[in-house]
């Protein structure tokens, strides 16, 4: 188990290939680099909002009982265990991935009615 205590100033990053999706019951963290997929209770995705601005020991402060902060430093020992993400100084030196597509074509997708298929069959 980490000791959280060596982390207090840092921020939590995880990784930019790393998308997470919010969801009615629980969340899912896709790492496109591995190719795996996790899922976890909704609970926790305040969590991943807080770690994207806040330093740890920021976040350590709203917990109201050493319970919380106990679940806190597993959430965070299995996150770097899966090496979804890693404890850094500065945050913003670490963009989000633009998300953002762009295509040379004026068509990208076309919807097709059986009329056409009846139609080109003829």
């Amino acid at each position: 188990m980490i000791n959280i205590n060596n982390y207090y100033d840092k921020y939590f990053y995880v990784f930019s290939d790393c998308f997470i999706t919010n969801g009615a019951k629980r969340f899912s963290i896709l790492d496109v680099s591995r190719q795996k997929i996790y899922f976890l209770n909704s609970d926790y995705y305040v969590l991943f909002e807080m770690m994207s601005k806040d330093r740890i020991g920021k976040i350590i402060e709203c917990f109201e009982s050493n319970e919380d902060i106990e679940n806190f430093c597993q959430f965070i020992q299995k996150l770097l265990e899966q090496d979804l993400g890693l404890f850094v100084d500065d945050i913003s030196l670490f963009p989000p991935i633009e998300m953002k597509w762009e295509t040379p074509s004026w068509i990208t997708n076309q919807l097709l009615t059986s009329d056409i298929f009846s139609m080109i069959l003829k």
